[in-house]
């Protein structure tokens, strides 16, 4: 076991240490385990672009000064890890980002009475500046590029799809220079869609074969450049496939009735609303 191993063991020992005696000595006002921050799904989803640094920071309430910050990914604490940095505060730190920092960091707050752990997904995002002389070159100004941040068309998003279908979601957007396109669903991003580019225009088509129930929610298109970004929210719900209506009972099962006479039968169907009911003579 090398001396990095070795530190991370005896980090974790610490705090695991640490949070016992402080359920002994702990006294601040605001009593409890930490406290989540509360966000939305895209609100875990942080975007950044190759070689800038990056800062984390765990989005739990700080108002309990004895609070410890632990950050991990795929499980493995990133305590001296090289290229990461956790400073006092539980800021994690990354001097330059390259493509290998993509994916989930787990942050783990550790007070007196407990912990919590939060997840945020990092998106590394290389933007197109573009070519100056394939951007048109704004009429009203002199030697000055025009560029715009990206727009989505917007289109109807909502569908209702049955289990074991298909369901396909198209986003379309223009900017200068050309947007890249992201999916996301939970905080977290799909990387299976097809993109097709053009001079200032991507399309990007979402397709989900073969549903299943967990495939049901919210579909998030971000459309990002270096001027800003924009984004549209597709809703999926998948529905079971509805079975055949079944006749519970049929009274009475058979009549004899004179020419010109009225007949009334009772039929019981189990059915979903909108069965039609035939009779045939």
């Amino acid at each position: 076991m090398n001396y990095i191993h070795i530190c991370r063991i005896e980090r974790r020992f610490y705090l695991t240490v640490l949070m016992l005696i402080l359920q002994k000595l702990h006294h601040t006002s605001a009593e409890g385990a930490p406290r989540k921050l509360g966000l939305a799904d895209d609100e875990r989803i942080v975007f950044t672009h190759l070689n800038e640094p990056l800062e984390l920071r765990c989005p739990i309430d700080t108002s309990d000064t004895k609070t410890f910050v632990e950050w991990s990914r795929e499980k493995e604490s990133l305590y001296m890890v090289p290229g990461y940095e956790i400073n006092k505060k539980g800021v994690l730190r990354i001097k330059s980002v390259s493509m290998r920092h993509a994916g989930a960091y787990t942050c783990e707050a550790v007070n007196g009475y407990g912990f919590v752990q939060v997840q945020l997904n990092v998106i590394v995002d290389e933007p197109e500046v573009g070519n100056v002389d394939d951007i048109p070159i704004n009429p009203n100004s002199v030697n000055r590029v025009h560029v715009s941040q990206p727009s989505i068309k917007r289109r109807p998003t909502k569908f209702i799809d049955d289990i074991g279908g298909q369901a396909t979601f198209h986003c379309v957007a223009t900017g200068q220079p050309t947007p890249h396109i992201f999916w996301i669903k939970n905080g977290i991003q799909i990387k299976n869609a097809e993109t097709e580019t053009s001079k200032g225009k991507v399309h990007s088509t979402l397709k989900l074969r073969g549903l299943k129930m967990d495939d049901d929610g919210i579909y998030k298109c971000f459309a990002r450049n270096i001027v800003g970004e924009d984004h549209l929210d597709f809703h999926l719900q998948v529905t079971e496939i509805p079975k055949p209506p079944r006749i519970l009972s049929l009274e009475p099962a058979s009549m004899t009735i004179k020419e010109g006479e009225a007949a009334v039968f009772w039929c019981e169907v189990d059915s979903k609303p909108g069965l039609k009911l035939h009779i045939k003579l």
